[in-house]
């Protein structure tokens, strides 16, 4: 009888000892997934906001392109 007790005392020690590392494993990796996903939504909101900058310079780049090009119609006909 009590090498019953004693084996389950080792089968429960043992199952310990294999979820534990596991537990520690997946809150490493799931601590991981979020330090990437948190990196990964700053550059995403970071490269938009960039984007948006671009954006603006080019209309006003298309903007001044055709301000030009009127001027310059506009000079041909009075000469």
């Amino acid at each position: 009888m009590q090498t019953t007790t004693t084996n389950s005392k080792i089968d429960s020690s043992d199952a310990y000892k294999k979820t534990a590392p596991n537990q520690d494993f997946n809150k490493r990796r799931r601590l991981e997934i979020k330090r990437r996903q948190g990196l990964l939504t700053y550059r995403r909101e970071r490269l938009e906001r960039e984007l948006h900058a671009i954006e603006i310079c080019l209309t006003s780049l298309d903007k001044q392109l055709q301000k030009e090009h009127t001027y310059e119609q506009l000079s041909i006909y009075k000469t």
